[in-house]
């Protein structure tokens, strides 16, 4: 089969040379220590909002970026302009699927939960639980027992800083005991 001498040669792939190689790697090892070092630095104290935390960040952006071309051949730009060109019908089909897909795995959660015979909670008794994790075994009155004892301890004279140790020592004295019910009952347990 002969082609028509109106179709222009197709050019050899680019190879790169052995300096654009090197360089690309170099840049590449760059971008993934950015990735990892922008936000590390922007963690670092002090942590104020500035000129140079929008550098990293647009650093770090930057970077994101390069390494999502270099692995998969499309920017984050280049998915976002996708994304946002994307034919409206082409989307909802898409839409429909991930939300029958999502139902799909809520059904199956509440199949498995039956067949294991575990009800779903109550979300009051969630929250009662974890209000019994953070609040420990204090009241709800708490608040009006502390600034009592509080006032008790300024009128003995005692300044915030005593107060506070007292506060300490008494969760100490609190988990001593936990440790020491636990370490009997299981010496109860045993004989």
């Amino acid at each position: 089969m002969t082609t028509a001498p109106s179709d222009p040669p197709i050019p050899p792939p680019h190879v790169p040379s052995p300096e654009e190689q090197r360089y690309n790697r170099i840049m590449n090892n760059a971008y993934l220590f950015a990735l990892v070092a922008c936000p590390a630095i922007i963690a670092l104290p002090p942590r104020k909002l500035d000129v140079y935390t929008f550098g990293l960040g647009l650093l770090w952006i930057s970077s994101a970026d390069s390494v999502a071309k270099n692995y998969t051949g499309l920017s984050l730009w280049d998915r976002v302009g996708r994304a946002l060109a994307e034919d409206p019908a082409r989307a909802a089909a898409r839409r429909e699927r991930l939300e029958a897909a999502r139902e799909a795995r809520m059904r199956g959660r509440e199949g498995f939960r039956r067949e294991k015979g575990v009800e779903e909670e109550d979300k009051g008794r969630e929250r009662s639980l974890l209000r019994r994790i953070w609040m420990g075994g204090e009241g709800d009155d708490w608040k009006e027992k502390r600034m009592r004892e509080e006032r008790e301890a300024m009128e003995e004279g005692k300044g915030y800083g005593e107060v506070m140790m007292d506060q300490i020592r008494g969760v100490w004295a609190d988990q001593r005991r936990h440790v020491e019910e636990a370490g009997k009952d299981d010496g109860d347990n045993k004989s």
